[in-house]
């Protein structure tokens, strides 16, 4: 048996000059399911006459039993078919929304493969600067024992010529001093 306050959006819709389909939907849409639905239609067909004290209206307004059958495969028929009608149709949505994400997956993919690729070719660049950088540092390396084992031979040689070249200017500046005075 279906609550009141349903009855009650039923016939509020009713007196919006909507049809029993529209209804269906609306209540399916809100939650309902198709048995409430289908109850609370059956009902607000039948309770106005019976609220109002008319028994006898309210008994001329109720079909034969085998109308009744007859009226309950149709409306169950229009629910099922409302009932389906929605669910194709989040189906559909559902559907939509899923491919969105795949595309999106497949965005991401394309864009991380993208971003692994750089990062590999910095990697590679950064390496190929370190080796070259390391190769720079030790031929420098290099180059300056080069220069300090030069520099050493070179004191060494200075320290052998040296004191003869000293040796050498100051007999020149006797000698000059010689010149000079006479």
């Amino acid at each position: 048996m279906a609550d009141q306050a349903m009855i009650d959006q039923i016939n509020k819709m009713r007196s919006q000059n909507m049809s029993n389909d529209d209804i269906a939907q609306r209540l399916l849409y809100l939650g309902y399911t198709n048995a409430q639905v289908f109850d609370a239609l059956s009902q607000a067909d039948t309770v106005p006459a019976y609220e109002n004290g008319n028994s006898q209206e309210y008994v001329e307004m109720q079909p034969s039993y085998k109308y009744q059958q007859q009226d309950a495969h149709i409306d169950s028929s229009k629910v099922e078919e409302i009932a389906e009608s929605i669910i194709e149709d989040k189906w559909n949505d559902l559907v939509e929304s899923v491919n969105k994400i795949v595309d999106w997956k497949s965005s991401m993919e394309l864009r991380i493969g993208v971003a692994e690729e750089q990062i590999k070719t910095i990697k590679s660049d950064f390496e190929s600067l370190q080796k070259a950088i390391m190769g720079k540092i030790s031929d420098s390396d290099s180059v300056m024992r080069e220069v300090s084992v030069d520099i050493k031979a070179l004191e060494q040689v200075f320290k052998k010529i040296l004191p003869g070249f000293m040796e050498n200017v100051n007999e020149l500046s006797r000698i000059t001093q010689k010149m000079k005075g006479k």
